[in-house]
């Protein structure tokens, strides 16, 4: 018997959504790395609520980060060429 989900809608295929930068969620060691940093360096930042923007899944501890957030994070620091 196949089950209904109501929570995804037919327009946005789970394929279409895991290409927007903004539904990919990074782990801590995964967005340090992207931003060449250490997580230890993240978990700092977070700890004095400094950029980037992060996620804490409600129920646990688990820290997760929008590569878009980070995309804007790195972007936010592009010195222009005089």
């Amino acid at each position: 018997m196949k089950r209904h989900n109501p929570g995804l809608k037919k327009s946005a295929p789970l394929a279409q959504l895991a290409d927007d930068p903004y539904h990919i969620l990074l782990n801590e060691k995964q967005a340090a790395a992207y931003l060449g940093l250490t997580d230890r360096t993240l978990q700092q930042r977070r700890y004095l609520s400094q950029p980037p923007v992060y996620i804490k899944l409600p129920g646990s501890n688990a820290v997760r980060y929008r590569l878009s957030d980070l995309m804007a994070f790195v972007a936010a620091g592009e010195v222009p060429l005089p």
